[in-house]
C-alpha cells in the first residue's frame, strides 16, 4: 500500500511511498521516491521514546528492480549504496517532523543491516514503474496532460476506503480546474469564443488505476499545441502553486485576488473534504514536453490550517468582471437584464443590483457600455447541485469613464 505520511526530510524533499514491505506499528522497509524522481529503499534501524530511526538507500531505477526482483540482497544493497553513500533519517515520534545526516558506506553501522541474503520480499516481485513514468509515458505517446491523484488515509494499514472519498476528490478537484478556467476563460477576448466549449476541454478523464493504492490515472480529453502548451496546462500549474502555497495567506490572497470568490470557496470545499475524511492527497503531472511536470501534496495537517486562510477570501473577495457588453435585454419592474460581452458573444443574464439602477433607467436597448458583472455560486439546497447566477453591478456609457 502506498501513502503520502512522510514529513517534507531535509535533504531528500517531499517524500512519497511507493511499496510497504514490512508494517508494524509504522512502516519499517518500504520504497519511496522525491519530487525529483528519485527512489529510495528506507530502512527502520531503531525507536525511542522521541524518535523513529530509518535508513534512506538512494537507488537508480535498474537497481531498485534488481532489488525487487530478489537479484540483490538488502545487506549488499545497504553495505555497497551506488553513490557511495545513503541517508539516516529521524522522524518525531508522531512522524510530524524530521532531520536527516548522510553517511558515507564506511559509516553504515554493519549491525543495523538485515542479514546476508534477505531479500526485499519473500517472493519475487514484478518490476514497477513510478507513476511519474506511467503518467509521462501516457503524455508523450497520447499528446495529451496526465495526472495521477493518489489518496493518504491517515490509518496507514488501510487496504479500503469508502468510494465517496475517492469521487468527492476527483469531483472536487474537476470543480477547481473548472472555475480557475472560468477566470482564465473571461481574459480571452475572441469573436466567437465559447467559455462552456473551453470549460469541456478541461474535463479530466480515468485512463487507469495503480494497483496496490488508491491511485487513479487521469488525461486531458484534448491534444496539447505544437509547441506542448495547452490550456488545461496553465491551470494545473496554478493549482499546484496553490497546493504549494500551503497555508501562507498573503500568497494565497495575491493568487485569489486573480482567481476570484468562486475559486476560493472550490479549493475550500477540497481542503475541507481532506480534512472530513481525514484522507491526504497527492496529485502529479506530466505534460507532453518532458521539461514540463509537478508534484504536489497537500497532508491533513495543512489542510486544516489552509482551509481556515481560504474561508476568509470566500466573502472578501467578490467575482466581479469587467467588460463591453451590449444591452440586449432589460425590464426595470423586475429589476432584470441581458447583455452580450462584444468580445466574445458570451451571453449574460440575471438581476440589477440596486447600485446599478439609476444606470439602467436611462439605458438604451442593443447600445453598447462599459459593464461589471457579478458572479454570485448559488447552493441548491434540495441537491446540493452549484448554480452560477449573475447580477449587473454597473452599465456606464463608453464615453464615461467607469471608474
Amino acid at each position: 500500500m502506498t501513502g503520502i505520511n512522510l514529513p517534507y526530510i531535509p535533504n531528500l524533499g517531499n517524500i512519497v511511498i511507493l511499496e510497504v514491505y514490512d508494517y508494524y506499528d509504522a512502516p519499517r522497509l518500504f520504497s519511496c521516491y522525491s519530487k525529483t524522481g528519485q527512489i529510495f529503499i528506507a530502512l527502520w534501524i531503531d525507536s525511542t521514546l522521541s524518535k523513529e530511526v530509518y535508513y534512506f538507500l538512494p537507488v537508480s531505477k535498474l537497481r531498485f528492480n534488481q532489488i525487487r526482483t530478489g537479484k540483490i540482497d538488502l545487506k549488499s544493497a545497504f553495505s555497497e549504496p551506488e553513490d557511495g553513500y545513503l541517508c539516516e533519517v529521524s522522524f518525531a515520534s508522531d512522524f510530524d517532523k524530521s532531520e536527516s545526516v548522510f553517511l558515507k558506506s564506511t559509516d553504515v553501522v554493519q549491525d543495523n543491516l538485515p542479514e546476508g541474503g534477505e531479500l526485499l520480499s519473500e517472493q519475487e516481485l514484478p518490476v514497477v514503474d513510478l507513476p511519474e513514468a506511467q503518467i509521462s509515458a501516457r503524455a508523450q505517446q497520447t499528446n495529451r496532460e496526465a495526472v495521477y491523484l493518489e489518496l493518504d488515509p491517515s490509518s496507514k494499514n488501510k487496504t479500503e476506503i469508502p468510494a465517496n472519498y475517492l469521487g468527492g476528490f476527483l469531483t472536487l478537484l474537476q470543480m477547481v480546474i473548472d472555475s480557475v478556467g472560468r477566470v482564465k476563460a473571461r481574459a480571452i477576448k475572441k469573436r466567437k469564443f465559447k467559455i462552456k466549449e473551453y470549460l469541456e476541454g478541461l474535463r479530466l478523464e480515468v485512463w487507469g488505476v495503480r494497483a496496490g493504492s488508491f491511485g487513479v490515472l487521469l488525461s486531458s480529453p484534448q491534444f496539447t499545441g505544437l509547441f506542448g502548451e495547452s490550456e488545461l496546462g496553465s491551470i494545473l500549474k496554478t493549482l499546484f502553486a496553490l497546493i504549494e502555497a500551503g497555508a501562507d495567506e498573503k500568497r494565497l490572497r495575491l493568487y485569489f485576488q486573480e482567481l476570484k470568490s468562486t475559486s476560493a470557496r472550490r479549493y475550500g470545499a477540497l481542503l475541507k473534504h481532506i480534512v472530513n475524511t481525514n484522507t491526504g492527497l497527492m496529485i502529479q503531472w506530466a505534460s507532453p514536453d518532458p521539461n514540463v511536470n509537478g508534484m504536489a501534496i497537500m497532508p491533513v495537517k495543512i489542510a486544516v490550517a489552509t482551509s481556515l486562510v481560504v474561508n476568509k477570501f470566500e466573502s472578501e473577495i467578490p467575482d466581479e468582471y469587467a467588460m463591453v457588453g451590449q444591452l440586449t435585454g432589460i425590464t426595470l419592474r423586475r429589476k432584470t437584464f441581458e447583455i452580450i460581452d462584444v468580445d466574445n458573444d458570451e451571453r449574460y443574464s440575471g438581476k440589477i443590483l440596486d447600485e446599478a439602477m439609476s444606470d439602467a433607467t436611462t439605458a438604451t436597448m442593443s447600445a453598447t457600455y462599459n459593464v461589471i458583472i457579478r458572479e454570485v455560486l448559488e447552493i441548491v439546497q434540495a441537491t446540493g447541485e452549484e448554480k452560477i447566477k449573475y447580477q449587473l453591478k454597473s452599465l456606464k456609457p463608453l464615453s464615461l469613464d467607469n471608474n
